[in-house]
């Protein structure tokens, strides 16, 4: 018979649901309590990379948290060696002992790495977390808790977070910008004509929409943070890209995406008909008619808050979208 969950294990549940940004502070508060650890950091990962998230204790300051909130790669094979070498100054310089544990999910849900957690004890007392039953069955339900939240924040088409985690998360790197004097940048990307190839079916809108959203995921920095805005937009959070670098940026992705059109047009057609045929003739005619392709807009933090923010964006947004059509019309 399965094990109820305790108190602290539901309340984990509550905030993965309510507040999943804020999820890991709660996990670095009772991991600390439970293992009776001097100080405790506990990291999520975003993109195959590791974030510094919460800390609980007092070895490390405000400061030296946000200071280690520079992306680490996460290494192949565990225990998570960079990451310990990372933390290792540290515990050095405090003159405490460092041990590093993965968080994961549950092995029938695949068991994937979504975080770690690193506990800082003094010397002479021996910290062996493996033996500890109360931590390691703590540390599997918060696993849980961490992947929960990536499952309900995220679109099941694209597998991009949805717009009620975008805020939290952008609000949080302008907190970040505001405090190391780097600036963030926002795109706005707006998918080129969904509805007309929604008149092929929605099936054929979905395969064309998911194709765009690959796209983004594979030229999009992995630092960077990609959400789903609307039905046929998209978000990018850029941690420290200023206005020169974040035009740079939307040049790229705008000639990486609009280059890969023949392919999404190939993608549509044999998820309509996958032979030729009368159906694939109709399909193909119609998409002949129909630009695909994305126009891009940015905009960066500097001097701005994080409502104008997004309005700048969004609305040079639609100034590349009305150029970009005016030229078009100019053309024909």
């Amino acid at each position: 018979m399965a094990r109820a969950p305790r108190p602290h294990e539901a309340a984990l549940e509550l905030h993965a649901i309510v507040d999943p940004f804020k999820l890991f502070q709660p996990i670095a508060w009772r991991a600390r309590r439970i293992a009776n650890a001097h100080s405790v950091v506990v990291f999520g990962e975003q993109n195959g990379l590791l974030f510094a998230r919460a800390k609980a204790g007092r070895a490390l300051s405000n400061a030296a948290l946000h200071s280690m909130r520079r992306p680490i790669p996460l290494p192949r094979l565990l225990p998570l060696q960079q990451l310990q070498r990372e933390l290792q100054a540290i515990a050095q310089e405090r003159k405490l002992n460092l041990h590093v544990l993965p968080l994961r999910a549950p092995q029938k849900m695949g068991g994937r790495l979504v975080g770690a957690i690193a506990f800082l004890t003094p010397p002479p007392r021996r910290f062996e977390p493996q033996k500890n039953t109360a931590l390691m069955h703590y540390l599997e339900h918060a696993g849980l808790a961490v992947h929960k939240t990536r499952i309900t924040a995220t679109d099941a088409l694209t597998g991009m977070y949805q717009l009620g985690y975008f805020e939290q998360h952008l609000k949080h790197e302008m907190e970040l910008a505001k405090r190391h004097k780097k600036p963030v940048g926002l795109q706005f990307i707006d998918m080129r004509n969904l509805s007309r190839v929604n008149e092929l079916g929605h099936a054929a809108g979905n395969v064309y929409k998911r194709t765009v959203a690959e796209l983004l995921k594979a030229k999009a920095r992995r630092t960077d943070g990609i959400y789903l805005w609307g039905g046929d937009e998209f978000t990018i959070i850029m941690p420290g890209v200023n206005e020169e670098r974040a035009e740079k940026l939307r040049r790229r992705m705008l000639r990486a995406i609009n280059s890969r059109m023949p392919e999404a047009r190939k993608r549509i057609l044999d998820s309509i008909a996958p032979e030729s045929g009368e159906e694939r003739k109709r399909a193909r005619a119609h998409l002949a008619g129909i630009d695909l392709g994305i126009d891009v807009g940015h905009a960066t933090s500097e001097r701005l808050t994080m409502h104008e923010l997004l309005a700048a964006a969004d609305k040079r947004m639609m100034i590349h979208k009305a150029q970009r059509k005016a030229a078009l019309a100019k053309n024909t």
